[in-house]
């Protein structure tokens, strides 16, 4: 049997880490993000292509379909359906394996709707995801202001995967007062949309700020793959990955301005952890 599990989370919240390391240790097939534009290029042998991301990249699997049945790119629900299970089925045949850890980010689940979606409503990949009973972890960072600071910081620098090539004083961020208050509203707007879609549905849920421990990954974090995916670990939890950016304090230019803004917010308590 083949398991295909689902990490859900918001852009920045470490599944580079987290991937990479439940990769190694469960021997499971990590593609990174199956809908990210990096890894896609039409011009590519895909198929022959030694990086896993690009492999197994779902632009690629899409583009090469339509060209065999170009009938299924009238967005109906059967043909998404159809062409989100070709596409598990492709996963599949993929060195034999049979698990699979598949990243897909709150900001990618629009790639399978159907002709009609209001935006309020559950898009069809995850009505598919659901119907089939894959199993989804769903990793969330509690402290949005955190990662408010982080997406908007990776946007300006353009780096959004742990990197070394930017020294400290290239990461300097100058928050937009106007603007922040309404922002870290629509992320726990996005964060309990998706809650409200998965209501009923049995999720693994992991905290950002807890799933690590000092000498690695919680043990929560263990249980819950051994869960999903019914071994226990070949090898401790490790990655090679590592968190470069420096506290936040460090990084906000107008840290007081930010403070006074937030106060009696919903979000004061947030920014003071993140700024302090």
């Amino acid at each position: 049997m083949t398991i295909f599990c689902i990490l859900l989370a918001a852009p920045r919240s470490g599944t580079m880490m987290l991937g990479d390391a439940v990769s190694r240790s469960f021997r499971v097939v990590w593609p990174h993000e199956i809908f990210h534009d990096q890894h896609a290029d039409p011009q590519l042998d895909y198929k022959a292509s030694p990086d896993v991301g690009k492999r197994l990249n779902f632009f690629h699997f899409r583009l090469d379909l339509l060209k065999k049945a170009p009938q299924l790119s009238l967005p109906s629900t059967r043909n998404q359906s159809l062409m989100f299970n070709r596409y598990l089925e492709y996963l599949a045949s993929f060195q034999d394996a049979d698990r699979y850890l598949l990243d897909v980010k709150y900001t990618s689940w629009h790639h399978l709707d159907t002709y009609w979606r209001v935006f309020y409503q559950r898009p069809h990949l995850l009505t598919e995801v659901m119907q089939l009973r894959l199993p989804l972890v769903h990793l969330k960072r509690s402290n949005l202001f955190a990662l408010y600071c982080s997406q908007k910081l990776a946007a300006q620098t353009g780096v959004w995967q742990a990197s070394d090539d930017q020294t400290a004083s290239e990461r300097r961020l100058t928050v937009n007062i106007t603007r922040c208050s309404a922002e870290l509203d629509d992320l726990r707007a996005t964060q309990r949309l998706f809650d409200r879609w998965l209501a009923g549905y049995p999720v693994h849920e992991l905290e950002y700020e807890t799933h690590l421990a000092a000498d690695g990954f919680s043990k929560h974090v263990e249980q819950t793959f051994a869960q999903v995916y019914g071994i226990t670990p070949a090898e401790p939890l490790s990655t090679v990955h590592r968190k470069v950016t420096p506290p936040l304090r460090e990084v906000v230019v107008n840290r007081d301005e930010v403070l006074a803004a937030l106060r009696g917010t919903d979000f004061q308590d947030m920014a003071e952890e993140a700024l302090h």
